[in-house]
């Protein structure tokens, strides 16, 4: 049970494994979705389809995010 998990979070025991995944996850979500943003252009009706998409999923993931901060406590 005192193994560790990864290089990254070196303190962090193999019980607390699944929540540094999920966090980590959670952080490339969430720069994923803004990089797309950033990126996308809205000429023609397809890509302001697509940036609703994009803005769901990006308000999808913060709420998440906050989620994992209150049952984290």
């Amino acid at each position: 049970m005192g193994q560790t998990v990864n290089a990254i979070r070196y303190n962090e025991k193999a019980e607390n494994g699944g929540v540094v995944m999920e966090h980590f996850s959670h952080k490339q979500n969430l720069a994923y979705c803004r990089r797309q943003l950033a990126e996308a252009e809205l000429a023609t009706p397809s890509d302001e389809i697509r940036h609703s998409m994009l803005m769901r999923l990006l308000a999808e993931e913060e709420a998440h995010g906050l989620l994992m901060t209150v049952t984290a406590r």
